[in-house]
């Protein structure tokens, strides 16, 4: 009589005849498992399954029992039940219950991917991002001014400002850098200076910029190129620059100035006159309630209203003749009218009404009067602590409180932004 075997992984009988070179495999659910006594051994090659099918080793597997042939033909497999291994060896498990695991574990993918990892934006298993939080950041100093400087000789003036760089989230040094005028694009990197120093950058005219330490030492760079130039001990605390031909003269809070020569620190008899203080800013006046400009032929102003709210007038005229007059729709801000006149482009900041702490950027047609652009700054507090700006040849260049930015004079775009 033929013996019969059971599957031990789903319970099936199988013939003997199932049999080959002491490997069983189970027509059912695909698995196969060694007869004999003998250590598992790794089926012959001819018999490796295909990557689909579970392989199941067991040491002393099977369970004959004696049927007639008879009962061998009629044999149909019965209903896979779930079945425990009798073997001594390792433990199978059933197809049914790895399916169930591998269900749950695709289900757990689809819920990460879909669910967590979108509503983060983060992947904590990419490894690239283990160090983000150590990543540099770098921003404007604020209330620092912004210098403008021929930083590379295209025609264009270039920015020279302070910048705080932070690795995870804490400042660890200062560094003057300076931008292009066209692209907003960083030009040269000065050295770094330890974040503990007090100090505020310093504009020496077009191709200079310095900053003074604590102690007054006060350091000397080339717009070129950021290189440290020379250091001068001061008698006291610097607070006006004048600047004249290749040469700035230095006034410190004792009373006393200095004229140098940027270029190598020596002193200089220098003439220069009209002291700024060292953290005035370009273009921004105090107090002022009216701008005026002249070209060849015609006189503009821009005023604020006598009487009332202070919103801002301007006009055009050539001799005594008016050629237009235009009310605009912000008023003066609580520093002054910023004015500038670039191109075909007369540029004025005001203030939002009746939120005074919301800035605008005008620009009109010098010679209709017609506006060009209407664009709101940003920073919340520019219209009420101060904006500066300027023409530089290609751009208006406006620096406020949460940053320098530059506009397109015709179109009122932005074109770059530092902060």
């Amino acid at each position: 009589m033929p013996q019969l075997l059971h599957c031990p992984n789903c319970g099936v009988q199988l013939t003997r005849e199932a049999v080959q070179g002491g490997w069983v495999h189970c027509e059912y659910c695909g698995s196969d498992f060694q007869v004999g006594k003998e250590a598992p051994q790794a089926p012959p090659p001819a018999e490796i399954p295909s990557p689909a099918a579970q392989q199941v080793v067991f040491g002393s597997t099977w369970e004959a029992s004696e049927v007639d042939q008879d009962e061998e033909r009629a044999f149909s497999p019965p209903a896979p039940q779930p079945t425990q291994s009798k073997s001594r060896g390792c433990m199978a498990i059933p197809a049914a219950a790895g399916t169930a695991i591998m269900s749950l574990a695709g289900i757990g993918i689809a819920i990460y991917f879909v669910f967590i990892r979108n509503l983060s934006g983060d992947d904590p298993f990419d490894t690239s991002k283990k160090d983000l939080i150590q990543e540099e950041r770098v921003l404007m100093v604020r209330g620092t001014p912004v210098c403008p400087v021929d930083g590379n000789g295209d025609g264009v003036k270039d920015v020279a400002v302070l910048m705080k760089i932070l690795v995870g989230g804490e400042e660890t040094n200062r560094q003057i850098r300076t931008i292009d005028g066209q692209t907003g694009e960083v030009l040269k990197s000065g050295p770094l200076i330890a974040a503990e120093a007090e100090l505020v950058m310093v504009c020496l005219g077009d191709g200079f910029v310095g900053y003074q330490l604590p102690d007054f030492e006060f350091h000397v760079f080339g717009a070129t190129d950021l290189a440290p130039g020379p250091v001068l001990a001061l008698r006291d605390t610097l607070t006006k620059v004048a600047t004249g031909e290749d040469c700035v003269r230095l006034a410190t809070s004792d009373g006393t100035s200095v004229g140098i020569a940027p270029s190598t620190g020596k002193e200089s008899d220098c003439d220069a006159k009209g002291f700024e203080r060292i953290n005035a800013r370009l273009g921004m006046p105090t107090f002022k309630d009216v701008r005026t400009f002249e070209d060849e032929k015609s006189v503009f102003k821009v005023k604020a209203r006598s009487k009332g709210t202070p919103m801002l007038e301007v006009s055009c005229q050539q001799g005594k003749k008016t050629l237009w007059e235009k009310d605009l729709d912000v008023k003066a801000t609580s520093f002054g009218i910023p004015a500038v006149l670039t191109g075909s482009t007369l540029a004025v900041i005001g203030a939002e009404h009746p939120k005074d702490d919301i800035a605008h950027l005008v620009g009109l047609d010098r010679g209709t009067g017609e506006e060009r652009f209407d664009v709101q700054l940003q920073g919340s507090s520019t219209a009420t602590f101060g904006a500066s700006f300027w023409d530089n040849g290609k751009l208006l260049v406006v620096s406020g409180t949460d940053g320098t930015f530059a506009y397109d004079p015709i179109t009122g775009d932005k074109v770059w932004t530092i902060q």
